[in-house]
């Protein structure tokens, strides 16, 4: 399968998102560019990045679901989700409560 891409003005080339995806490339990943006769061969570099900040540097890097993450996004991420399930409760006992009013009526 190939892609057709345009360099634009300031010389940057798009990876199209289908190939981002399968291939894991992220942010802040960095890419091998080889010149051969008649074509360039892209390849992605081993070092691994943060799909939320883009940093790889000083970090400790963890798998999450699937995703290379920093532990500081990791605990940010966690900590949103702690709050957003909490706030479903809240809301699904506040629409409970108001069902049994209307019950009662």
């Amino acid at each position: 399968m190939g892609f057709v891409r345009n360099i634009e003005v300031e010389g940057r080339l798009s990876i199209p998102k289908e190939i981002r995806d399968r291939r894991q490339i992220y942010c802040g990943c960095e890419i091998i560019i080889k010149p051969e006769v008649g074509k360039l061969i892209l390849s992605v570099s081993d070092s691994l990045n943060c799909i939320f900040c883009c940093d790889n540097t000083d970090l400790e890097l963890v798998y999450f679901k699937g995703k290379i993450v920093c532990k500081q996004c990791l605990n940010i991420v966690l900590a949103n989700a702690t709050a957003l399930k909490k706030i479903d409760e809240t809301l699904d006992m506040e629409n409970r409560n108001t069902n049994m009013i209307k019950m009662k009526k």
